[in-house]
């Protein structure tokens, strides 16, 4: 009873932090993500998987696809896709630590780590396109499942559909390669490690082929900030912040547990096996971020599971230890989350701000641009002197956002200044100013 009010008290922090905030509207990629994907027969389905967008992730362009079957252009269902998602992936979190066989509080509390964790999740939830981190986090749990159930053929199907959705997934391989080896003994080891992760190394081999026959680029060809840079400054830096956005609060909660319990607790064996299990995760699905010069909390979404179970053990082990002490360190901590929903919520202010502009922006444009036929160009100015701007809000997908939204007639750019002359007088103008889109003229061409 206990446990399960703790469980709803949490989901309902949650909710008070995300729900009003989800699916506002669209942001830059979004647009790109719901325009090219909206397939009208199985052959486009099937045309996802060797279609060149650059990046390759043919499962999240489904998803975007199957939003827009349902809700077409309604951002908020596009939100709660997300959270759902988030919630699914929790779900499967918990589950993966009592499968180790951890006691239920212990594994809410790790899920709970993560789940709140103050990086990579509101931007994930927040950020339609987050739904990459999402997506990846969702397939790589359940290919931890089939691989703790030993269906390693359902373990490959499912190590494929997380490569799918994002480039992190390429390491799952090579991770429960190591994690057979290092549960192996003996002469063993090298046998149990290849014999059990054949079907992984296969999904790795067809994804792949799949990649490098749709066109999308790889780590030579990719754009400046996704090609590897090897300079230790970097490498340093990137480890240093990653080690905060994903193991931060997993830290805090931790040393609350050892100050209450005056000691770190002893684990025993299914405990030290998750620990291990879990460092294992958070230092694998790390390893590409670490080399690329971009940063993004997006990517302390997958590896902070890792951190998660981590807790979920050091928890197991202190509840065993000192029970008393850990139901009051568990309610304390929870009583904490309550607390913190304000802090949360003006952490996503950011995400709300942009999402709200683009979805003002583009109400407007759409309303002014039925006036004025099936074609044109819309010329929109920015405020660069404000925080959320037009270039904020869609960066080089002006175009993509202006197509979805008015038609495919239609076209637009946006430019730092009214005193910047344009190839050609566009149809209708629009100047931002202090938030707010204000119709403006624009100066002929010279």
């Amino acid at each position: 009873m206990r446990l399960r009010l703790s469980a709803a008290i949490l989901l309902l922090a949650f909710l008070a932090i995300y729900l009003p905030d989800a699916g506002h509207g669209f942001i830059k990629d979004d647009f790109r993500w719901v325009r090219e994907n909206r397939p009208s027969s199985v052959g486009d389905v099937a045309a996802v998987f060797v279609r060149n967008v650059g990046f390759y992730r043919p499962l999240v362009s489904l998803s975007f696809a199957a939003n827009y079957r349902v809700s077409g252009l309604n951002p908020f269902a596009y939100g709660l896709t997300n959270l759902a998602l988030a919630l699914l992936d929790a779900a499967l979190l918990y589950a993966l630590a009592r499968r180790f066989t951890l006691p239920a509080g212990a594994a809410l509390l790790g899920t709970a780590v993560w789940l709140f964790n103050f990086h990579g999740i509101n931007m994930a939830i927040l950020w339609l396109s987050g739904r990459t981190a999402l997506l990846v986090c969702l397939f790589t749990l359940c290919t931890a499942h089939a691989w703790a159930s030993r269906h390693r053929a359902l373990a490959g199907m499912c190590c494929l559909c997380a490569l799918f959705c994002k480039e992190e997934a390429v390491l799952v391989p090579a991770f429960f390669a190591a994690v057979a080896f290092l549960d192996a003994h003996g002469s063993s080891r090298i046998r149990s490690a290849a014999i059990g992760s054949w079907p992984l190394w296969l999904s790795l081999a067809v994804y792949a082929l799949l990649r490098a026959n749709s066109g999308a680029f790889g780590p030579v060809s990719a754009p400046a900030e996704y090609q590897f840079t090897f300079a230790p400054p970097a490498i340093a830096r990137n480890i240093l912040e990653y080690l905060d956005r994903g193991a931060s609060l997993a830290v805090v909660v931790v040393a609350v547990l050892a100050i209450l319990a005056r000691r770190v607790p002893r684990t025993n064996e299914p405990e030290r096996r998750i620990v291990v299990f879990g460092a294992c995760w958070f230092v694998a699905f790390y390893l590409i971020t670490i080399f690329l010069p971009v940063r993004s909390s997006l990517y302390a979404t997958l590896p902070s599971i890792g951190s998660a179970l981590i807790v979920a053990g050091v928890a197991s082990a202190a509840a065993r230890v000192e029970p008393a002490r850990f139901r009051r360190a568990a309610t304390g901590l929870l009583i904490l989350a309550i607390l913190l929903v304000p802090i949360y919520r003006q952490r996503n202010i950011r995400w709300v701000s942009l999402a709200d502009l683009s979805a003002g922006v583009m109400r407007q444009v759409r309303l002014a641009a039925a006036t004025e036929g099936e074609t044109g160009s819309i010329l929109l100015v920015d405020d660069l002197r404000s925080r959320y701007n037009l270039d904020a809000a869609f960066g080089s997908a002006v175009a993509d956002a202006i197509v979805t939204h008015v038609g495919k007639g239609w076209t637009g750019a946006i430019v730092p200044s009214l005193d910047q002359p344009t190839a050609a007088r566009p149809t209708l103008t629009f100047r931002l100013s202090d938030g707010r889109l204000i119709r403006a003229s624009a100066p002929y061409p010279r």
